[in-house]
């Protein structure tokens, strides 16, 4: 662990800044981390720490004063110690990352000459520092220096707009990371150097309380091609006889509803997911390289908004999770010429396409190397699973009326569903999910995470009159 999360980066000199709020010493960064007050994060990080650690966090508590103890000269899990170095628990503390190997953390303190003492007598002066007004700012590269004329985070225009989204006051934590600092992270993964993604930033504030974590965030592209995008996509009309989200049993490792212009958001993704992160491409690929179909054209630019997906759990026989979904569609007679076609280029090539009937209706079953899917289309929705047995018993269940399955599910995600809420809506069981992993081979300690009960994400593109990005809320539940 280096010299205090507190010593990262580069030392800033007090002319460059005046000495008021804490907001007047950030500048314009790829990474900002802020807390209200040390004691905000102090609470927060002993709170995840029992949450993460379970029954094991006295020890790991423990194991980190000691730690920090040995390398800083104080204990940052006690308040007790902070005060003792001149600490304010009380006042603000950030994070700055300008850039690679440049930034610096700034704290606010409570006893100026108890602070100078420690780093002398304590860090033995290790730690290059600076005092401006009642804040300290640490750093490890003191030769490099900022551009004076460096713009402050508070001017920038992102910033701006995600804070009016966010009505963001500098009262809670938060946090701001710039495209940069996401196209260094993938960069130092192995990604080709002459992949850029598009500038933008992703702003949050994060809510703590006894039971939950929320994250409310704000990302976004400042282009009009970005405003185009986001008009068109958040345009859908999609109708359809029933959901198959209420016809769904068991505990789903993932629950998910999409009701967007989905032909718009797919072009969307593939736009700015140049490194095929989601591997959206893959599919329509292999489709259009072996028999000249667009899975584009002839299918999602059919689609009429709604897409349902669920992770029902992971088969230890078959070695693969078990998948269903649904996408609803524009004109049925489009999607059967797709099957229909589909079929007869795939017979062809020799390959094997197997058919088999669900109440009268058509499915279909296609394998190749990457993947094996069951498809099919009832009313204006297009079936697909990964398991046949999985696909027969959603259907059946939609025939014998089986439903009542949004009971289970939270409020924000029945009312999304049923009254066809713009936007994206998943939940994914934490248990479950564990449930899962375990059963593919990679096991977790009994502890871990156990606290945590479910996560829901949810959001929707931004509904304003110049709609630049995108809004999402993160709630990560812990068991009361």
């Amino acid at each position: 662990m280096k010299k205090l999360l507190i010593a990262l980066c580069l030392l800033i000199p007090a002319a460059v800044f005046p000495a008021e709020g804490i907001e007047n010493h950030i500048v314009k960064s790829e990474l900002v981390i802020y807390f209200p007050t040390f004691k905000a994060l102090h609470d927060t990080v002993k709170s995840l720490m029992k949450r993460f650690y379970g029954k094991n966090y006295p020890q790991m508590e423990k194991q980190y004063s000691l730690n920090s103890e040995s390398s800083l000269g104080v204990d940052i899990l006690s308040e007790k110690s902070l005060d003792s170095v001149g600490v304010d628990i009380a006042g603000p503390i950030a994070y700055v990352h300008i850039t690679s190997n440049v930034g610096y953390i700034l704290v606010t303190l409570k006893s100026e000459a108890k602070f100078k003492a420690y780093v002398k007598s304590i860090l033995k002066d290790t730690v290059p520092y600076a005092i401006v007004g009642k804040y300290a700012i640490l750093s490890e590269t003191p030769k490099v220096m900022p551009d004076m004329k460096t713009p402050l985070l508070i001017a920038d225009e992102g910033f701006k707009l995600s804070a009016e989204r966010l009505q963001f006051k500098w009262d809670k934590p938060f946090v701001w990371i710039d495209s940069k600092y996401l196209s260094v992270i993938s960069g130092s993964s192995m990604a080709s150097s002459k992949v850029q993604l598009p500038y933008g930033f992703t702003a949050g504030t994060i809510d703590f309380a006894a039971d939950k974590i929320k994250l409310n965030l704000y990302s976004a592209l400042l282009t009009d091609k970005q405003i185009d995008f986001i008009q068109k996509i958040r345009v859908a009309d999609g109708k359809g006889k029933f959901d198959i989200l209420d016809y769904g049993w068991g505990n789903p490792v993932l629950v998910g509803n999409v009701y967007m212009n989905f032909a718009e958001l797919y072009r969307y993704y593939l736009a700015i997911d140049q490194l095929n992160v989601l591997g959206l491409k893959g599919v329509a690929a292999e489709l259009m390289k072996k028999y000249s179909i667009s899975i584009e054209k002839d299918l999602i630019a059919n689609s009429d908004g709604r897409f349902k997906l669920v992770i029902l759990k992971y088969d230890d026989l078959k070695k693969q999770y078990l998948i269903y979904g649904s996408l609803g569609i524009k004109d049925p007679s489009l999607t059967t010429a797709f099957m229909q076609n589909l079929k007869s280029v795939i017979l062809k090539t020799g390959q094997k396409l197997y058919t088999f009937e669900i109440f009268t209706y058509p499915f279909y079953h296609y394998q190749s190397d990457n993947f094996s899917i069951f498809y099919g289309q009832i009313e204006k929705d297009f079936f697909f699973s990964t398991d046949k047995d999985l696909l027969v018993a959603l259907v059946k269940n939609v025939f014998d009326n089986k439903n009542g399955y949004y009971k289970n599910l939270p409020d924000f995600f029945s009312k999304a569903s049923v009254q066809n809420k713009i936007g994206y809506y998943f939940t994914v069981d934490v248990q479950s999910l564990f449930s899962s992993v375990n059963s593919g081979g990679f096991t977790l300690t009994s502890d871990f995470l156990t606290g945590i009960k479910d996560i829901y994400v949810y959001g929707n593109p931004d509904m304003g009159e110049k709609p630049y990005g995108w809004n999402t809320t993160v709630e990560i539940n812990f068991y009361k």
